[in-house]
């Protein structure tokens, strides 16, 4: 009860960037009653998703996400460079459960197992060719080679025959009582020991590609960053963890870029193609903008700003002839800072006060009163902010609200304005907003744990929550929570 969208979408999108394209949402406990919440949940194990969760009436833009990210990470066909084959020795989870093998993030590969190479692929053209329509330009052998047999290293001739780049390490023994130590010999000295210029052993993935006249598939170049990525005098600049998935239709490319880091970042990305336009899609409100970019003969550059955590589709899918395209630039100024104390409804039953004024904005947990402090579930913040009539004009409005713990809802002068489950908390409300005084509504919503840590405190007057395993002590540490701010009207013009 611990995990709400804010806290689930990094991993959901580590997982998409594993190749994950539809998810499976793992639930078993019934819920059966309504007066004994959070309620059962299967042990201590899984993210528990139910009617219960104090986020359920928001579950709705969470799915919504998960659906349209992964529909689009289905359609046309997966695109990667080179075919990893993992051996014989171990399988694959047992192999990289704790860990990424060692491959450039700028090329994508698949897993090949043994019955892969044995039965389903072929080369053709200097390529690995499989039945489903997939193909790859090189064949990278993982050290765990070190016992191979005889009919896979004769596949692995075909491939070299075939022209195919082949990389990584070479097998020592024999792994079968399949044929002779000679055979073995004879083959493997074939492959690595007669002068092939497609075959090396040691090198890089990376450079082997790129002198083969392989460029990268997604690269990049930061523009703004932390001096922790960007480097400084006294730092030295780290990768970050930015990762793409590329797939191809016949009407185009698609390629989705995910930012892993807790901060937010900008980039000239590079994209390994040409003679489209590139257009930004959001999973988050189905939403496109269009994109500066310069494109090359062999590769597209984009203008890219990520959020922490942010994810966003490039697709390429409009033919263009024009090779320059930059966007006007926006300038966006603060116009309003919302200082003025705050009425904040709390949900009634939960052991809150129903109605209580902040004169400054806090996270919960900071509370003096008890009730606050170990609060789960919405409450909901009024308060109003006055626009002039000239800063409505040829504008958009946009309120940041800044820190959230965890989600939040807006309303302005009782329009519904969205929802937003995960930083950055920022909504457009320009349909909304009126020149003079502007009535404003957030709802936010937290997640189960600081009432769980109440209710277990010893001199607890009255617990309101039940689990058939206490899953939290009293001293436990309390999680951030409410709207924390600052918040801000923000005007966008060109």
């Amino acid at each position: 009860w611990i995990y709400s969208p804010t806290v689930l979408k990094k991993s959901a999108d580590a997982a998409m960037s594993c190749g994950l394209n539809r998810f499976v949402i793992h639930t078993s406990p019934h819920q059966p009653v309504d007066d004994k919440v959070p309620g059962l949940s299967l042990g201590i194990y899984g993210q528990w998703f139910d009617r219960h969760q104090t986020w359920a009436d928001e579950a709705r833009n969470w799915m919504d996400y998960l659906a349209r990210s992964c529909y689009l990470l289905q359609q046309g066909r997966f695109v990667a460079d080179v075919a990893y084959y993992y051996g014989e020795g171990n399988n694959l989870t047992g192999l990289f459960q704790t860990k990424y093998p060692d491959m450039p993030r700028n090329y994508a590969y698949d897993f090949f197992g043994p019955c892969v190479m044995r039965e389903v692929i072929t080369a053709a053209d200097g390529r690995i060719h499989v039945k489903n329509g997939m193909s790859y330009r090189m064949l990278y052998i993982d050290e765990n080679i070190k016992y191979a047999s005889i009919d896979i290293l004769l596949k692995i001739k075909e491939l070299a025959d075939a022209g195919v780049l082949i990389a990584g390490h070479r097998p020592q023994k024999l792994a079968s009582n399949m044929g002779t130590e000679a055979e073995f010999n004879g083959l493997v000295a074939d492959i690595w020991d007669s002068g092939r210029s497609n075959v090396s052993v040691g090198a890089p993935a990376a450079k082997v590609l790129e002198d083969a006249g392989l460029k990268p598939d997604f690269s990049f170049v930061l523009t703004s960053a932390s001096d922790r990525f960007m480097g400084s005098d006294s730092v030295s600049p780290v990768k970050p963890d930015l990762r793409y998935v590329h797939r191809t239709m016949p009407e185009g490319e698609i390629y989705w870029v995910t930012n892993q880091e807790n901060e937010p970042m900008s980039l000239k990305a590079c994209f390994r193609t040409v003679g489209k336009k590139p257009i930004l899609w959001s999973a988050e409100d189905a939403k496109t903008r269009e994109l500066s970019y310069r494109m090359t003969d062999d590769c597209t550059e984009v203008d890219l700003s990520l959020n922490q955590h942010e994810s966003a589709f490039v697709l390429f899918m409009e033919n263009t002839d024009a090779r320059v395209y930059s966007l006007k630039s926006v300038d966006q100024r603060e116009i309003v800072k919302i200082q003025t104390p705050w009425t904040v409804a709390f949900k009634p039953g939960w052991g809150a006060p129903e109605k209580v004024i902040f004169p400054e904005l806090h996270s919960w947990t900071e509370d003096t009163e008890e009730g606050i402090k170990y609060f789960s579930g919405s409450a909901t913040y009024y308060n109003t902010f006055r626009i002039k009539a000239k800063d409505l004009k040829h504008s958009r409005i946009v309120i940041d609200l800044g820190d959230v713990k965890d989600l939040a809802c807006v309303r302005v002068n009782g329009v519904d304005c969205g929802t937003k489950i995960f930083a950055p908390y920022t909504v457009d409300i320009t349909d909304a907003v009126r020149s003079g005084v502007n009535s404003l509504e957030v709802k936010v919503v937290n997640m189960w744990h600081n009432r769980l840590v109440g209710d277990a405190q010893a001199n607890a007057k009255q617990t309101y929550t039940y689990t058939q395993i206490p899953y939290v002590k009293s001293s436990d540490p309390l999680v951030p929570s409410g709207l924390i701010g600052p918040v801000r009207i923000l005007k966008e013009s060109e």
